[in-house]
């Protein structure tokens, strides 16, 4: 009997942790969701649809976390021997669900990002779309174009954002001297800092800015798989022993 109790008494500490940490990955993965549609300006308008829909299934099953983690506890508390069995059945959903959603987001990561990402990148290199993002992409990261395309940057690109050769972001600025290399224009009320000296193929960057590049996004739904991997993996424990081994009286 002392054994008895002694096993209740860590299952019901062992249920409760397990249903608070449903309830905390639950939260976790409806504000990724939710945070995930802020992103939505770095995809070509083809995809946006696409990119929403996905943000929305996130959002939705991170609250069906939260609410089969509440009625978790509220077993617990409450001996209800119909729910208890009832909700051994969404919480083995739950973790096959979170199995099937690391599928999808691992095509999404591949296929949606990866392909809408390379489609901005050569846009603003042919000047189809205004350039800042690709700036910002090769002066912060040390890259310069996209694979395969290079020779956009050995043409000029006419464009609704026009571009004569090599942009100077495609170059270091190391070695350069700020009062002989750069010439400070008025832009309205701001300015900008112009490179005098020019960039090309033989002072440019080698590596490729969509080779190691890594889309905030991107990054996003990479840390959401590895949030689902370990909770697919806990609540398939819990489930399997609460299924297997642990009665309802128990509680």
């Amino acid at each position: 009997k002392r054994w008895n109790m002694l096993l209740s008494f860590i299952w019901k500490i062992v249920f409760i942790s397990a249903n608070v940490l449903i309830i905390l990955f639950g939260v976790t993965i409806a504000t990724l969701g939710w945070e995930a549609k802020e992103y939505d300006n770095f995809f070509t308008d083809a995809f946006l649809p696409i990119v929403s829909r996905i943000c929305s299934t996130i959002f939705v099953f991170g609250l069906a976390l939260v609410i089969i983690g509440f009625i978790g506890l509220f077993n617990v508390w409450v001996h209800v021997p119909l729910l208890f069995s009832i909700y051994k059945i969404p919480l083995l959903g739950a973790a096959a669900v979170v199995i099937f959603i690391m599928g999808v987001l691992s095509f999404v990561a591949v296929e949606i990002v990866q392909v809408s990402e390379r489609r901005s990148m050569v846009a603003m290199m042919t000047g189809e779309k205004e350039r800042s993002g690709m700036d910002d992409i090769e002066f912060f990261n040390d890259c310069c174009g996209v694979r395969g395309k290079m020779d956009l940057y050995e043409l000029n690109q006419p464009g609704p954002h026009p571009r004569i050769g090599y942009p100077e972001t495609c170059c270091s600025f190391k070695d350069y001297d700020a009062s002989v290399d750069f010439r400070r224009e008025h832009i309205g009320a701001s300015f900008r800092y112009v490179c005098l000296r020019e960039c090309n193929a033989d002072f440019a960057y080698k590596r490729r800015c969509d080779q190691f590049y890594i889309h905030p996004f991107q990054g996003l739904l990479m840390y959401l798989a590895n949030v689902l991997m370990l909770l697919a993996i806990y609540l398939a424990v819990v489930s399997s022993i609460s299924t297997l081994f642990i009665p309802i009286t128990t509680f």
